[in-house]
């Protein structure tokens, strides 16, 4: 339906994902339901209001079966096209886009601090391996680890 992909247009526009064409579209779209809500609305009215020609009562069941046809209509309209959320400004969706770039800018920032500290610890605890390696050499009086003593 129409208003399910209305709605998942809009949030795109609202997450700053979509483009000015899209911003168009979602606009298009919204003014195309509410047309489809007034035509049926005003369908269902016709219907409830049918008689047959010449006859001045309408005959219960048929008054009933029409009642239900507008009144269903109208739950339609409301369940379905009334309370759409609105298609940002085009001053909103821009900022929405700014809001957009600056939040992915920030989070390639953290994202590289992220990997600069970590390769700074490696390198940390790669220079303090060997450095506890060396000491140890000293301390056993190794030469390298061949297992033969220098005079």
């Amino acid at each position: 339906m129409q208003s399910s992909e209305y709605r998942r247009s809009v949030e795109s526009l609202r997450l700053g994902d979509a483009s000015e064409d899209d911003l168009g579209r979602a606009r298009a779209l919204r003014n195309r339901l509410l047309r489809v809500a007034e035509n049926i609305s005003e369908l269902s009215g016709h219907i409830e209001s049918l008689r047959e020609a010449g006859s001045a009562e309408i005959p219960p069941l048929r008054k009933q079966l029409q009642r239900r046809i507008r009144l269903d209509a109208g739950n339609f309209i409301k369940a379905t096209l009334v309370g759409l959320p609105d298609v940002p400004s085009e001053d909103e969706f821009e900022e929405l886009r700014r809001r957009r770039v600056r939040e992915a800018e920030e989070r390639v920032e953290r994202e590289k601090r992220s990997a600069r500290q970590a390769k700074e610890r490696a390198a940390a605890a790669a220079a303090e391996c060997s450095s506890s390696k060396t000491r140890n050499n000293k301390a056993t009086g190794s030469n390298g680890g061949s297992g033969l003593q220098r005079p």
